[in-house]
């Protein structure tokens, strides 16, 4: 796998080759350190395409992801950029519990000195507002006879919208 990945060339061979390996978490939280962009670019991806398709893996695989998304968010070279983008857009995309933190990841990003991490958050925040998004994260209130509640809560800040947010973001690794 190492021999492979000194070898990425392009962006397009970094994708899921080694997913379902059980190296590939180890591989994951390796490859993003590496200053070769295929090779960082892989490791992010490898998180992508973990959080898609390891369907048995529980919340606390993919928590520890996110203090690793958040310091390359600023990675100014596309290839990168993207997946690291991808990586925060499909971990969050696994229930609504990694949704909030993703969201909150999202909003810390957002507020980085770097047009690269504006855009990394941005275009996550736009996919967790879109309509099918929407409706998962204000399905529990509706469930609990809120009919005034609108998707507007995804334009505010996750503790305003998940009582608990505070709570569990201090619980979370990258927590301070």
């Amino acid at each position: 796998m190492e021999e492979w990945a000194n070898d990425f060339d392009s962006w397009d061979v970094c994708g899921s080759l080694f997913d379902k390996t059980p190296y590939a978490y180890q591989k994951a939280t390796q490859w993003y350190q590496q200053e070769k962009e295929f090779v960082r670019r892989a490791g992010f991806v490898m998180m992508a395409e973990l959080a898609i398709h390891d369907k048995q893996a529980q919340d606390e695989v993919f928590l520890q992801f996110f203090p690793l998304i958040k310091p390359y968010a600023g990675d100014e070279r596309n290839c990168v950029k993207k997946a690291v983008n991808w990586a925060l857009r499909q971990i969050g995309k696994r229930n609504t519990h990694l949704r909030t933190v993703a969201l909150a990841c999202a909003y810390e990003i957002q507020d980085m000195d770097s047009k690269t991490a504006h855009w990394v958050a941005k275009d996550a925040l736009k996919e967790f507002q879109a309509k099918k998004i929407k409706n998962e994260l204000t399905s529990p209130f509706r469930e609990r006879g809120r009919r005034d509640c609108s998707c507007a809560l995804l334009h505010r800040h996750p503790s305003q919208v998940h009582p608990d947010y505070n709570r569990k973001v201090a619980e979370l690794p990258f927590s301070e």
